[in-house]
């Protein structure tokens, strides 16, 4: 149904209905938006008007002495025309800042995003979503292994695009600084310009040639290129859920069947992945209401979603998903605000040139993946 436009008293009693009925979880009465009412326009003229508002589409009637509550297309005239956006508190926006700069010392991105979505769902008080980079995509512009002891180096991802990875990778014999540097230069003239299902293709067919049989160097190039692949595809793009319980005590799901279509929709990753994506080429929080998302499993929920990026390009994206009835007015900033801070903090991070990387996993850190 497309949203006509209201009269200005229209639009002043739909917005105190979304406004009390998010607070209460209980329907709206007349007599409620009276007394909110500097006017003190009478009940039954508020009761006049709701009920204009209902026949148009904006607002239900649960049962027959009930007050009114919002219908998916009154939430979304709510959040498009009605909403005065809150920006976080003080107290969120420094725990956003404290978190994630602490997250930038640890792990990388994996223990970024780790930290990212758990405070997500706790400042929210919803479920919080967050979906890793996509890297299977990258082309290769430099792979770098640095030494960081006797049987281990630091495998250094450059994409041309300027994302990075880096993993810790074993060497079954130590190498010279020469000899590292030529097994530098073996896998970056046989792979820059390739995708990782390119490297792995062309890793399984030179490790296929005699020559990596008889040429010590090339062959300890294939092994660490190989063995740099496997953990990367270990780590590969994943989505990252908490909080689920943070909307199951909420009246919007005391019935049984909604709840079993609440933790359905949360155990189909795909389709949760796919909403998210649909996010990345939006430069503001994307809002899907109920049956906007023209799936069953989510027609009780709401999607707050926003992207995150690196140099300027999407690389991610974050939400919070719970009931319709959410506070709309202070979720919408705290997402955006968070995916900025997410998107500061991995610019603050990748800007560690390979030897900074290096020191960093000498201290301690292992296995860590940067977009």
């Amino acid at each position: 149904m497309s949203q006509i436009d209201l009269s200005e008293r229209q639009r002043q009693v739909l917005a105190t209905v979304v406004a009390h009925y998010v607070v209460s979880g209980s329907p709206v009465g007349s007599r409620t938006i009276s007394k909110a009412r500097p006017d003190h326009l009478s009940p039954a003229s508020i009761r006049n008007t709701m009920a204009d508002l209902e026949e148009m589409g904006y607002l239900a009637q649960p049962h027959t002495s009930a007050g009114r509550v919002p219908t998916d297309l009154g939430y979304r005239f709510y959040v498009d025309s009605l909403m005065s956006q809150r920006p976080p508190g003080k107290d969120d926006l420094e725990t956003m800042r404290h978190v994630l700069l602490a997250s930038e010392n640890d792990q990388g991105i994996d223990e970024i995003l780790s930290r990212s979505v758990k405070l997500l769902a706790g400042l929210s008080s919803q479920v919080g979503v967050v979906l890793a980079p996509r890297f299977s995509h990258a082309v290769l512009k430099r792979l770098e292994f640095l030494r960081i002891s006797e049987d281990r180096v630091l495998a250094l991802f450059i994409s041309q695009t300027g994302m990075v990875d880096h993993r810790i990778v074993p060497m079954k014999e130590s190498l010279s600084e020469a000899e590292l540097t030529a097994v530098n230069n073996l896998v970056n003239e046989n792979f820059a310009g390739l995708t990782l299902p390119e490297i792995r293709s062309r890793v399984l067919q030179m490790m296929r040639q005699e020559k990596a049989l008889y040429d010590r160097l090339l062959a300890r190039a294939m092994e660490m290129s190989s063995h740099y692949l496997d953990q990367r595809e270990e780590g590969a793009d994943e989505l990252l859920v908490d909080g689920t319980f943070n909307v199951v005590g909420e009246p919007d799901f005391a019935d049984v069947e909604q709840m079993k279509r609440l933790f359905k929709a949360f155990e189909d990753k795909n389709r949760l992945v796919e909403l998210l994506n649909a996010c990345l080429q939006q430069n503001k929080p994307q809002v899907i209401i109920g049956k906007e998302c023209l799936d069953p499993g989510f027609e009780d929920l709401t999607i707050i979603s926003s992207p995150y990026r690196y140099r300027e390009r999407p690389v991610g994206a974050l939400a919070v998903i719970g009931p319709r009835r959410m506070d709309y007015e202070r979720l919408i900033t705290l997402v955006d605000s968070f995916s900025r801070f997410l998107t500061e903090s991995l610019a603050r991070r990748t800007r560690m040139t390979g030897s900074e990387q290096a020191e960093h996993q000498k201290n301690g850190t292992e296995d860590t993946c940067d977009p």
